[in-house]
């Protein structure tokens, strides 16, 4: 007979299949296992356990892409959809947690990995109130596990990612706060591992890092732009210190620190001085050996066009900033968007001559091949 391992194993299959009644023929599987352990409770085979919640909880994330047309992991917008997903998961993992405390089995006990799954899940809702749910059962699970040193619910480095991600999703003004005090706590956390074990598995990751920077760059702060240099300066430190890849700023990273630099508010030389640190990241991802995509270019057209007054200064930075993003083949529509709100008219017809139409309009098909050679479609 099957045993929960492969029923598990099933669920998963499941799980991964392109059907909109997975979800029930998942539920159907596991009331199975579940009549077959509460006829045979001595038969620990049958026993549904943690392997069995967690292909469950899987599923359920899966199915949520699968509704949303496939997003990525960090990107599915706030809908009904991610909301029922998340209070689904999070029912998953009370049901086992009560199956736990009414026991005491400790294969009931959901751990650190349960939790990361429910804390991502509701971090896609993208907003305060999950967010807080989400805080809640993280400070919980630290609670427990300091109260009985029980490992299995220490928190890893994915655990505190996606808490800091929910809270970078959130345009919370305690937002950019809750993220680094948590990376704070992540930091300590790993550092008191080091001296008494000599391994962690909470290693700060650039993810989160980089999740405090688009949590600044959200907030109405107006020095986002040196608190986002401020960590991605931390970032290069660390690395050039221990050589950990995962603590290497990625392209994703340098693009969110110059987004928070083009949405500074605040006075003249503020904005003046976040766009210097705007081109001073833009020559770091060189100086990383990296090379900027179509959101680097787009995002430096942004910083310009909002930190810069209209005049031939700003056309020169403008029209250089266009001029590097054609020749290095990245300009996409975005790019041609924000170019045309950055430069002044004349500008953009001259630069964008013979792919107008007869109206004045750009038509996308009429631009070289050259200058959108690599931007993936």
């Amino acid at each position: 007979d099957p045993n929960a391992m492969t029923y598990s194993i099933t669920i998963e299959s499941y799980g991964s299949r392109n059907n909109e009644n997975k979800l029930h023929d998942i539920q159907t599987l596991v009331e199975e296992l579940e009549n077959k352990y509460e006829q045979n409770p001595e038969v620990t085979n049958f026993k549904p356990d943690m392997s069995v919640a967690n292909a469950m909880i899987k599923a359920h994330v899966r199915n949520a892409d699968y509704m949303s047309g496939g997003g990525g992991k960090f990107q599915q917008r706030l809908s009904t959809n991610s909301w029922k997903t998340a209070k689904e998961v999070n029912e998953i993992y009370i049901k086992w947690n009560k199956k736990f405390k009414d026991t005491g089995d400790l294969d009931f006990k959901p751990d650190v990995g349960a939790l990361t799954m429910v804390i991502e899940a509701y971090s896609r809702c993208g907003d305060i109130t999950a967010t807080e749910k989400a805080e809640a059962l993280f400070e919980n699970m630290i609670k427990e596990w300091k109260e009985t040193n029980d490992d299995r619910l220490k928190p890893y480095s994915k655990t505190f990612s996606a808490l800091i991600t929910s809270w970078a999703k959130t345009r919370d003004p305690r937002s950019p706060h809750k993220a680094e005090a948590l990376l704070k706590q992540m930091e300590e956390m790993y550092e008191n591992d080091m001296k008494t074990k000599g391994t962690s598995q909470v290693a700060p990751l650039i993810q989160a890092y980089t999740a405090v920077i688009s949590a600044w760059g959200r907030s109405n702060d107006k020095t986002k732009p040196q608190h986002a240099l401020r960590l991605l300066k931390k970032c290069n430190d660390i690395y050039k210190e221990t050589k950990d890849i995962r603590i290497k700023p990625t392209l994703f990273s340098y693009n969110a620190a110059i987004d928070a630099c083009a949405k500074c508010n605040g006075t003249g030389d503020e904005q003046a001085q976040a766009l210097k640190i705007a081109f001073a990241i833009n020559k770091a991802i060189s100086a990383a050996k990296l090379e900027g995509n179509h959101v680097t270019y787009t995002t430096l057209l942004k910083a310009v066009n909002r930190l810069l007054v209209h005049g031939d200064a700003k056309n020169e930075v403008v029209k250089a900033v266009f001029t590097k993003c054609k020749e290095k083949g990245y300009v996409d529509d975005a790019v041609l968007k924000t170019f045309k709100l950055a430069a002044e008219q004349g500008l953009f017809y001259e630069v964008l001559e013979g792919a107008t139409d007869k109206s004045g309009n750009v038509q996308f098909d009429l631009i070289p091949k050259e200058w959108s050679r690599n931007v993936k479609k």
